[in-house]
């Protein structure tokens, strides 16, 4: 029998038996990668799974960000290299030889998802490489044309092609929402009409029938690293979101700030306001670089962050952010010698899943 039939076949048998059933008898069947030797604190509120990607219990998805494109074809063939199944698997496969297992999430390169394009090959071959793809989606456009109906003929089409492919896939739209206006426009553009925007673009993907594989998260700028607006503008209904988070970046170069320190009363006050929802650490990056020396500090911040997260039962996906910024920021974090010995710790016997859907059905 062909395996990635049968995935798909179960795939399939869940979508349309499951929703509205609970996961645990899947989860708590899981034998290989357990995150942990003994359970968790568990958090008496019952977290709600969405039958494409179910939410680990006891346990917490470990996710990479790296864009396709860049590293594996240069920037002459950039355009059609990033768009194939090739890359994708190429990439992910760098992984698995660097750290010696596959990342549960792999968040691909927003800066691509234009027009009409959606990147079904690239989901697939993660897919079948038993890894969940995550999608940080923005139309290039802002919210006030959005909720006002002017890319409505997009978001039809591109909604229509997902409901086709049937991959199951995180989805965040506008990642980083309300972080400052110089980071990109669109961000923190006209904020009052985030809400009504996101509403238009969920209300369209339902009719669509996108949203039985899609896994809407919400991914707000933590404040820490720059959240310049009221959180009210950006309280969307619950019921149009499986998953909540923010970024945390350790950003100063000469000393480090303590993850728990950046992090603040987001966790706190997304988990009080979406009470069943799971919460992501949607990025997670420190910009140590340059030189080993560097690196100790960049691992090491890595170590107590991960040992600090046991604190926050509701944290179900920590997204490692791993992205090429010509001449600043990150250079390949991941896969510099300390790194790869923390990812690898924290992997086997600290508190993180790998093996994405597989570990998951078995």
């Amino acid at each position: 029998m062909n395996p990635d039939a049968s995935r798909r076949h179960f795939l399939k048998f869940c979508l349309t038996t499951l929703s509205g059933f609970g996961l645990s008898p899947l989860i708590k069947g899981c034998s290989r990668n357990q995150a942990v030797t003994e359970p968790r604190p568990v958090v008496k509120l019952k977290l709600e799974s969405h039958p494409a990607i179910p939410t680990p219990e006891a346990r917490c998805y470990l996710g990479w960000h790296h864009d396709i494109g860049y590293n594996i074809s240069g920037t002459s063939d950039y355009w059609r290299k990033e768009k194939s199944s090739r890359a994708e698997a190429q990439i992910l496969n760098i992984y698995k030889n660097k750290i010696g297992a596959l990342p549960a999430v792999h968040s691909i390169a927003d800066d691509f998802l234009r027009g009409s394009y959606y990147p079904a090959g690239v989901l697939d071959a993660a897919i079948k490489m038993d890894v969940y793809p995550m999608m940080r989606y923005f139309p290039h456009t802002d919210w006030e044309r959005i909720s006002k109906g002017e890319y409505d003929r997009h978001l039809q089409r591109f909604s229509r092609q997902v409901s086709q492919a049937a991959i199951p896939a995180f989805f965040i739209p506008f990642p980083g929402a309300g972080h400052y206006a110089a980071d990109q426009p669109w961000k923190d553009w006209n904020p009052q009409y985030f809400i009504p925007a996101w509403n238009r673009m969920y209300t369209i993907f339902e009719q669509q029938g996108a949203n039985r594989y899609l896994v809407w998260g919400l991914h707000l700028a933590s404040r820490s690293s720059g959240f310049v607006n009221k959180r009210q503008y950006f309280h969307v209904p619950p019921e149009q979101v499986n998953w909540v988070g923010v970024s945390i970046w350790n950003q100063t170069f000469s000393r480090s700030e303590p993850f728990l320190t950046l992090l603040g009363d987001d966790y706190s006050e997304l988990t009080a306001l979406y009470k069943t929802k799971p919460f992501a650490i949607w990025e997670l990056a420190d910009r140590h670089r340059g030189s080993d020396w560097f690196y100790r500090y960049s691992s090491k911040w890595f170590e107590r962050t991960y040992a600090q997260i046991q604190s926050l039962p509701m944290c179900k996906l920590v997204v490692f952010f791993d992205f090429r910024w010509l001449n600043q920021g990150l250079e390949n974090q991941l896969f510099k010698k300390r790194n790869i010995q923390m990812i690898q710790s924290v992997g086997k016997g600290g508190y993180f899943l790998t093996g994405g859907k597989r570990a998951l059905m078995k």
